[in-house]
């Protein structure tokens, strides 16, 4: 995992059909990547997004 992704453990996702989603952005706070969240909600009302945290271990690897 890059080190970037290391201190950035927040997500927000776009939710897709079918059990799929899709991420978009990465930060280090939660409120950072809630205000993100609203804007997207704000540009695209019809769209699913949420925040999330990743709980991946530093030294685990995809």
């Amino acid at each position: 995992m890059p080190y970037r992704d290391r201190i950035q453990r927040w997500v927000v996702v776009r939710l897709l059909p079918n059990f799929q989603h899709q991420d978009l952005a990465r930060f280090h706070k939660c409120s950072d990547a809630e205000g993100y969240c609203q804007v997207l909600r704000r540009l695209e009302p019809n769209g699913r997004f949420v925040v999330m945290f990743d709980p991946r271990e530093p030294d685990q690897s995809d």
